[in-house]
């Protein structure tokens, strides 16, 4: 499969440095076990956020974050969401976390 190559490097919390690929069309986020990316905390809601990936007209992966009601709320560059577009670079807050995300072409 071509395309981009997207993810999150943890830059802030208990799992430092860990990256996370998004190897699918979406990645959970939140408390539950059930999530892709398990996070510790008592801020986080069980289920809190979920990453997606979704393909432009131009045939293009472009990715977007989604806040799931979640108690605390999804914070995307300092300010709280209820849904977002992702870019390169961009830092995504839940809870005591801190995340990176890149896109690499």
């Amino acid at each position: 499969m071509h395309g981009n190559q997207a993810g999150l490097l943890t830059i802030k919390g208990p799992i430092l440095g860990e990256k996370f690929l998004l190897t699918k069309d979406s990645l959970s986020i939140g408390r539950s076990s059930e999530s892709d990316i398990l996070l510790d905390d008592i801020t986080v809601s069980r289920h809190h956020a979920i990453i997606e990936k979704k393909i432009t007209e131009m045939k293009k992966s472009a990715f977007g974050i989604r806040d799931l009601e979640s108690l605390n709320g999804t914070y995307v560059n300092g300010v709280i969401t209820g849904k977002s577009d992702l870019g390169n670079g961009d830092r995504i807050q839940v809870g005591k976390y801190v995340f990176l995300f890149f896109i690499s072409e």
